[in-house]
């Protein structure tokens, strides 16, 4: 997910070309460090994205903290990548 995200952030909107990131040692890994802080500002979700995730997934107010909680986990794999 860091890689995926860090293709993004290099390439833009243009097609991903693995020679140039390939060849592009300092801009493939300054990619990778802004994928990993933009990747962390999402492990905090907010409440509506917890709500919304609450509505599609149960009926039980209790297992909304399992929304956040998995959404948390989620982003720390994604992390670790």
């Amino acid at each position: 997910m860091i890689e995926r995200v860090a293709r993004v952030h290099y390439f833009g909107s243009e097609p991903f070309d693995q020679a140039v990131w390939d060849g592009d040692e300092y801009g493939r890994k300054t990619s990778i460090e802004m994928a990993k802080l933009e990747i962390a500002a999402m492990r905090e979700p907010t409440e509506a994205m917890v709500d919304a995730g609450f509505r599609v997934g149960c009926s039980y107010e209790s297992v909304k903290q399992d929304f956040f909680d998995a959404w948390q986990a989620m982003i720390g794999e994604a992390l670790r990548g």
